[in-house]
C-alpha cells in the first residue's frame, strides 16, 4: 500500500477534513491554488543517513501528498492546482537539463543544493516558473 495516512479511505476523509473545509471557504472569496511539492533528492544530500531515509520513502510520500492535493483541488472547482513537482522533477527522463532526475541550473548545479533547500539560482528559476503558472491559472477567472 501507500502507507498509513495515504490509503484511499483516508483520502476521502481528507476531503472532509478541517483543511479542506478551510480551502472551500477561502476559495469562495479569493483565488486558491495548491502547489505540488517536489520530492527530496537523495543523491544531492550531504548526510548519507538522511539520503538513505529519503531514498527509501521520500518519493513515495511526496507522490501520495501530491495526489491528495490534486484530488482536493479537483473536488472543489474554485481551487486550482499547479504541478510544480512534475515540472521540477519530471517523469520524462528525456527532458533536457536534468540532474539526478530534477531540473538543474544553467551551471548544471541542482536547484536544491542539499536535495531539499533551494539555491539562489534554483529559487529564482522556480519562482519565475511558479509566477508564470499562477498567472495562467488565475487568468481564466475560474480560480
Amino acid at each position: 500500500g501507500d502507507g498509513p495516512g495515504f490509503d484511499p479511505p483516508n483520502r476521502r476523509v481528507l476531503r472532509s477534513s478541517p483543511g479542506a473545509l478551510v480551502l472551500e471557504q477561502l476559495a469562495a472569496t479569493a483565488p486558491v491554488v495548491l502547489l505540488s511539492s517536489p520530492h527530496p533528492v537523495a543523491a544531492d544530500m550531504l548526510d548519507p543517513t538522511n539520503a538513505a531515509i529519503f531514498e527509501a520513502a521520500g518519493v513515495a510520500l511526496n507522490s501520495n501528498l501530491n495526489k491528495s492535493l490534486a484530488e482536493l483541488a479537483a473536488a472543489e472547482n474554485r481551487v486550482g492546482y499547479i504541478d510544480f513537482a512534475g515540472w521540477m522533477c519530471p517523469d520524462d527522463a528525456n527532458v533536457a537539463g536534468l540532474l539526478h532526475g530534477c531540473r538543474a541550473t544553467a551551471a548544471n548545479e541542482p536547484f536544491r543544493y542539499d536535495g531539499v533547500h533551494f539555491s539562489h539560482d534554483g529559487a529564482t528559476l522556480s519562482a519565475d516558473w511558479i509566477t508564470d503558472s499562477l498567472l495562467r491559472e488565475v487568468s481564466d477567472g475560474s480560480h
